[in-house]
C-alpha cells in the first residue's frame, strides 16, 4: 500500500543539482541518501511497524521445478504472488499520477510483469516521455519563467527515455 512509514528527519539538504555531470558529486549524494546504513535502518523500521519484504522459499522452487519438468504446468509461487500484487498496486499509483498529469492514455498502460525493478523502470519510462510531450524536464520542477526546453533538456529528456528504453542494463555496469 501507499502508508506513510516513518524515518528520522534528514539532514539539511543542499539544492538538488540535476544539472551537474560531476559522476563523483552524484554518487557522493547518493551514498549520503540510499547508503546501506540508511537502508538496514529503514528496513527495520518498515519490519517494526509490519511491513514485510516477500522472499521467495527456495523449497517451493524446487517443487515447481520439479513439477514442471514432469510435463505439468508451473503454478505461480507464493512469492510470485506477493509480488504481483505489490507490483499491480505500485502499478496502480503511477497510472493515476500519470493520467494527473495529463499524460497520453497510451502512455500509462504499464508493462506487465512482477518484477519490481521492471515496473519501476518502465513507469520511470512513461513520466519521462509525458513530461517530453508536455515540454518539461520534469513535471514538478520550479517554476522558472521559462517556457519549453532548451536544447541541453531536450537532450537530456531524449537520454533517460532512451536509456530506459534499453533492454541491456548490463551495458551501463562498471562505468561510462
Amino acid at each position: 500500500g501507499e502508508e506513510a512509514v516513518e524515518e528520522e528527519a534528514p539532514p539539511e539538504e543542499e539544492e538538488e543539482d540535476y544539472e551537474s555531470d560531476d559522476e563523483i558529486a552524484m554518487n557522493q549524494r547518493y551514498d549520503t541518501r540510499c547508503g546501506s546504513a540508511k537502508i538496514s535502518r529503514l528496513k527495520a523500521t518498515m519490519e517494526k511497524q509490519g511491513f514485510t519484504v516477500p522472499e521467495e522459499d527456495p523449497e517451493e522452487v524446487r517443487l515447481q521445478q520439479e513439477r514442471v519438468q514432469r510435463g505439468k504446468a508451473k503454478k505461480p509461487t507464493n512469492f510470485e504472488k506477493a509480488m504481483k500484487k505489490e507490483v499491480s498496486e505500485y502499478q496502480d499509483i503511477m497510472k493515476d499520477r500519470l493520467e494527473k498529469l495529463g499524460g497520453d492514455p497510451q502512455n500509462k498502460n504499464l508493462r506487465t510483469t512482477v518484477d519490481p525493478a521492471e515496473a519501476v523502470k518502465d513507469a520511470v519510462l512513461k513520466y519521462h516521455q509525458t513530461c517530453q510531450k508536455m515540454g518539461k524536464l520534469y513535471a514538478f520542477d520550479k517554476p522558472t519563467g521559462a517556457t519549453g526546453l532548451d536544447m541541453a533538456e531536450r537532450t537530456k529528456i531524449t537520454r533517460f527515455v532512451r536509456d530506459l528504453k534499453d533492454e541491456d542494463p548490463d551495458r551501463y555496469a562498471g562505468g561510462k
